[in-house]
């Protein structure tokens, strides 16, 4: 899967929780989990929460 659009990778998926790091844009991620409308990817080493929308359309489900 990929970013359609740079996102900073949550701790927890919510919008309010701590950013842990950035996700280029067009970035290659695996979707690890599925939680609403999150995704928890895995970038390089680092797994992280993202919003659902920020996803290719498509390649989240």
């Amino acid at each position: 899967a990929s970013l359609e659009v740079a996102s900073r990778a949550r701790l927890c998926p919510d919008a309010g929780s701590r950013a842990l790091f950035d996700i280029p844009a067009g970035s290659s991620v695996e979707v690890r989990e599925r939680h609403g409308d999150w995704c928890r990817v895995l970038h390089g080493r680092a797994s992280g929460w993202v919003p659902e929308a920020v996803m290719k359309t498509g390649e989240a489900r």
